[in-house]
């Protein structure tokens, strides 16, 4: 195997996190918001369809949740307040029994993503696979919630706000 297609298969092994029959390709080589882009290309039929239905399920809740706020309390009774920037910035605060985790990072990605009644309806995880976070938002109509992104999502109440001023 030459050595492009083994550095190209390194790059995306970090960058996807892991390779499977569909590779984990990154929607863009430079820090930004992304939705994450499984590979349709060796697929076929029905598979193929769904392969390209999660893209765009992933890109549809990217372009709901760049450059905002959601703050609120997740189903665990957390209270949050994580920022999304379209750059890729994000900074995460989770207050839990009177102490407060904060994180942050250059750049995140929507993965997971489940959307219905053309996007006013949607679950997803919003991780940045690098630092390990991983949360899970959520939209049912006019109402944002937010989860813990493991096990069973219970879901809680949240607020979305434009934060454009905020990542600027």
């Amino acid at each position: 195997m030459g050595r492009k297609r083994m550095h190209g298969l390194a790059m995306a092994a970090i960058v996807g996190g892991a390779l499977s029959a569909a590779a984990i390709v990154p929607a863009a080589a430079t820090a930004k918001a992304t939705a994450e882009k499984t590979s349709c290309k060796k697929l076929s039929g029905a598979a193929k369809r769904a392969c390209a239905k999660q893209n765009q399920a992933n890109r549809t809740v990217l372009a709901q949740l760049r450059d905002s706020r959601l703050v609120g309390v997740r189903g665990d009774g957390a209270e949050v307040d994580w920022l999304l920037c379209a750059s890729g910035r994000y900074e995460s605060a989770v207050t839990s029994s009177g102490s407060t985790g904060r994180s942050g990072g250059s750049s995140w990605r929507v993965t997971a993503a489940t959307v219905k009644r053309k996007g006013a309806w949607f679950e997803a995880d919003v991780e940045d696979p690098k630092r390990g976070w991983t949360v899970s938002v959520g939209r049912h109509g006019a109402q944002w919630l937010s989860a813990v992104s493991f096990g069973t999502r219970k879901w809680g109440e949240v607020t979305r706000a434009d934060a454009k001023a905020d990542c600027a």
